[in-house]
């Protein structure tokens, strides 16, 4: 079952790689200020009034930087998310690991994670969403495995600085997280641990609101939060996914179609295990979910919206792997697996050529492997 979804994911990392070279950014919040704020910092006028004459050119660019690089170096935008999808899977595989899942159970969970459709739609796009879900995985991996020395907190310290410097919800999520896992950090703190933290926490995350303050006086503009005022015409703040819940008509009902359009049944699966089981993982994912029906979201958008709770699925999906692997339900969760990654292809235009050049590729890589392993 392993080897199936790994030829799985080989065929749509070759179909999306391939697609990532020869097309060009189409994608409407890419081309609105996505690649915008890519291009004011590869120019290096990320702190220039004049450049940033959209609202949403204030957004934290720390995932933009990565595309900036992109840019200077000539490489195809498209390939943006690919790298972020493929960086997804590995960490998250690695997460699965980390929590006591043999690896061909973790590497089932990594693809599965990376095999959503809500990650599938943004692929060839070049929004942040699919990087700050990376972001958090790698932020999680490290507070797992706390270190002394100021290299683990460098890392650290980059780590959680994307994380905040990717969206305003990185701030959320790392809160969250260092209140689950932070604990452990404490008996290893040193001055140079302290100082290699905060650097890589200030150039990658804070930077940006530190930027935004001093241009605006409102670190996190153009939202309004606390005292800021932010854009007076920027109105997304105005509703959330809480008062679509509580003020819309179905509004629960709506929220539950969009969450089976984007990810299938792990959010059902992901909830029974937080809430039966209760190991600590899904209740992470549990508190971020709580913690996201704050976040600013419109009911005509509810579908797209959902890309946001990419922390809350992948800890809720670890959930359910963890309760089958206690359960000896291995094989079980492997087949639902299995059939999600299999559903999802329909989404994928249909291209005969190069479908079946990837099948045949991905056909001798498998008989490789049954005569390697014979």
């Amino acid at each position: 079952m392993g080897k199936a979804t790994i030829a799985i994911w080989f065929m749509v990392g070759m179909y999306f790689g391939y697609f990532g070279v020869v097309t060009k950014p189409w994608e409407g919040d890419s081309l609105a200020y996505h690649i915008p704020i890519a291009r004011i910092i590869s120019e290096g006028r990320w702190g220039d009034r004049a450049a940033l004459s959209s609202p949403l050119y204030y957004y934290p660019g720390g995932t933009e930087a990565m595309l900036a690089v992109m840019m200077r170096l000539g490489l195809p935008l498209n390939l943006f998310n690919v790298a972020g999808w493929v960086a997804l899977v590995i960490l998250s595989r690695e997460m699965g690991k980390k929590l006591g899942m043999e690896r061909g159970l973790a590497t089932i969970f990594g693809i599965s994670v990376g095999m959503w459709p809500s990650v599938i739609r943004l692929i060839m796009t070049q929004t942040v969403d699919i990087w700050l879900a990376v972001f958090w995985v790698w932020v999680w991996l490290l507070l797992c495995s706390p270190g002394r020395n100021w290299k683990y907190w460098g890392q650290l310290g980059v780590a959680t600085g994307m994380l905040i410097g990717s969206k305003y919800s990185g701030i959320l999520f790392a809160v969250i997280m260092f209140g689950f896992y932070g604990r452990g950090l404490v008996r290893n703190l040193s001055w140079r641990a302290v100082v290699a933290g905060a650097v890589g926490v200030g150039m990658f995350g804070l930077f940006w609101y530190i930027r935004n303050w001093a241009l605006t006086g409102d670190p996190v503009y153009p939202a309004t939060f606390w005292f800021w005022v932010g854009d007076v015409q920027f109105k997304v703040n105005n509703w959330a996914f809480w008062k679509t819940l509580v003020y819309v008509p179905g509004g629960w009902g709506k929220m539950a179609e969009a969450a089976v359009s984007e990810y299938l049944v792990w959010l059902p699966l992901g909830m029974g295990a937080a809430l039966l089981r209760r190991n600590r993982i899904a209740i992470l994912g549990l508190v971020n979910l709580a913690a996201c029906l704050i976040l600013p979201s419109w009911p005509e958008n509810m579908i797209s919206d959902l890309r946001y709770i990419y922390p809350v699925m992948i800890p809720l999906t670890a959930g359910v792997f963890l309760w089958a692997k206690e359960k000896g339900r291995e094989e079980v969760i492997g087949a639902v697996a299995l059939a999600s990654i299999a559903a999802v292809l329909t989404q994928l235009d249909y291209h005969p050529k190069l479908l079946v050049l990837i099948i045949v590729i991905v056909g001798l890589w498998a008989a490789l492997e049954v005569k390697r392993t014979k």
